[in-house]
């Protein structure tokens, strides 16, 4: 999992939008199986009362940097604007983008009755349960049984709302491919979704928070303090969930004293594992790809540019 949080983090930082899909498409597979099996444990009580905090984080913690799409595109149906000078970003929609943000507002949202109720009839590890949110604690502790479950609430329903922005974004239709038969589907809950974001114009502060625009400063004493809110905004918006989920399960891991199998001693290690490779050499190889096609553009213009300066320079004959 962790591998294809490290292709997803390369790709979108470097603007490589084209192989994102595939890669969220290998991540949703992997994840949702994850949380699948963890919600029918639950649900079977077969399952330990660590279990969901463990998968939640590798599952939706681990990507919620993931779960939107700023970008520009150059066809016809680019949605990129000028007001008042200031360029705005709209977010675009894909299957995998919209079939992402509905399991991470499903299994949020059951963890709000899992705190509440099902944690209840989960039996722990044998050395006790021991959670962890970079610091380890008591995973019963009835302070944070009920501000986990609050957490749940709030963050279900911040995922639902960017659900119905992107089906909003995804009925005004792309005219080509699998996309097409989901803006098929969609087109029930369009009209739905369409009111909902208009009203409350939760695109535009969706979008002043993840892209927000700094002002340009001249002065030599506040560029360092712009750099470091720019910094920390970059930080708080795409590390901080990732870095958290990563230190913290590991160290429920070793604090309840969990053995897990090595990286190939069952398919279910494997299986992961090779799709994390696959996917982190996909990027590398975008990112090289996409490195060339900007190198030869540069240099095409730069070559008209040049060329453009000789017929300006050429002398006319003398008549």
């Amino acid at each position: 999992m962790y591998l294809q949080w490290a292709a997803g983090f390369m790709l979108r930082n470097s603007e490589c939008f084209e192989a994102r899909p595939r890669v969220r498409t290998a991540s949703n597979i992997l994840a949702s199986a994850v949380a699948l099996a963890t919600a029918i444990n639950v649900f079977h009580g077969t399952a330990l009362s660590i279990d969901y905090l463990m998968s939640y984080y590798l599952t939706v913690v681990l990507f919620y940097a993931e779960s939107y799409i700023l970008e520009i595109r150059d066809d016809d149906k680019a949605e990129l604007r000028s007001q008042d000078d200031v360029q705005t970003l709209e977010l675009h929609a894909d299957l995998s983008l919209v079939f992402q943000n509905m399991y991470f507002t499903i299994f949020t949202l059951f963890g709000a009755w899992y705190w509440l109720r099902g944690i209840d009839s989960m039996a722990d590890p044998v050395c006790g349960a021991k959670a962890a949110l970079l610091f380890v604690f008591d995973i019963r502790s009835h302070v944070w049984t009920r501000a986990a479950a609050g957490l749940a609430v709030v963050g279900g329903v911040a995922f639902l709302i960017v659900f119905f922005i992107h089906v909003a974004s995804l009925s005004d239709g792309i005219g080509s491919g699998p996309r097409l038969v989901a803006v098929y589907y969609a087109g029930v809950m369009a009209p739905l979704s369409a009111r909902f974001v208009t009203a409350y114009s939760f695109k535009m502060w969706l979008r002043r928070i993840l892209k927000p625009a700094f002002p340009g400063i001249s002065s030599s004493v506040l560029q360092p303090i712009q750099f470091i809110v720019r910094l920390a905004h970059y930080f708080l918006i795409y590390l901080a969930g990732p870095l958290i989920a990563i230190v913290s399960a590991e160290r429920m891991v070793a604090v309840n004293d969990l053995v897990t199998s090595t990286a190939f001693g069952s398919a279910g290690q494997i299986l992961p594992l090779f799709t994390g490779i696959a996917s982190c050499l996909l990027a590398c190889w975008e990112i090289i790809q996409n490195y060339r096609k900007s190198r030869k553009s540069h240099q095409r213009e730069r070559s008209i540019t040049l060329l453009r300066g000789d017929e300006t320079l050429t002398p006319m004959p003398a008549v």
